[in-house]
């Protein structure tokens, strides 16, 4: 059995926490980890360094000095090539997208089940964004979910799988975001009060 996309939040260099945020799942890093703040990692914690500032705490257990994560073995190019060529792009509303980005700033939007490519991701304010059945997400842009905008907050994380081949990832704000982002290219920011589930 493999291990790919088999913890709650993986980096090959780093991951850092900050404000209230809470993980569920196991974190691991081939670099430091750094939580601050008031920040919760439900699960195990696997790196080369700890640090865990303020009030941050660990469930499980807290294993350093060991690079644990392999190298990229996913075909990036060819997950862009298949999903630019066959997407179910066509059932998202023409007017949030822009460029082929997907933007909400209020309001609700449930992503029917299938297949996109997007060239963005943005949530803001009090956006909602939820999906009706599995969907596969792969995204050649960056990704933020900022304020109290959500993202499949009331959905299981295995119904929306996010793949990046380019652009960073941002989740901030005080909500509950739900999906399994694999970005090996990007730095991945997590701050705030919110909650992240997924791989």
């Amino acid at each position: 059995v493999g291990t790919f996309l088999a913890d709650a939040l993986a980096g090959l260099d780093s991951v850092s926490l900050s404000g209230g945020v809470g993980v569920t799942g196991s974190v691991r890093t081939n670099g430091a980890f750094t939580a601050n703040g008031k920040s919760l990692v439900t699960g195990d914690v696997s790196a080369m360094t700890a640090n865990l500032r303020g009030q941050s705490t660990v469930s499980g257990s807290l294993t350093q000095g060991r690079a644990t994560l392999t190298s990229i073995s996913y075909d990036l190019a060819a997950a862009a090539a298949w999903a630019r060529a066959r997407n179910d792009d066509a059932a998202l509303p023409a007017g949030l997208l822009s460029g082929g980005a997907l933007t909400l700033t209020a309001g609700s939007l449930a992503l029917p089940a299938g297949d996109h490519y997007l060239t963005g991701l943005s949530l803001s304010g009090q956006a909602r964004l939820d999906v009706s059945g599995r969907v596969n997400l792969f995204l050649h842009g960056p990704l933020s979910v900022l304020g109290g905008a959500e993202l499949n907050a009331t959905g299981e994380a295995d119904d929306l799988w996010i793949i990046a081949d380019a652009g960073d990832a941002s989740l901030s704000g005080n909500s509950r975001s739900a999906f399994n982002l694999y970005a090996p290219f990007s730095n991945v920011s997590v701050a705030g009060g919110g909650e992240f589930a997924g791989r």
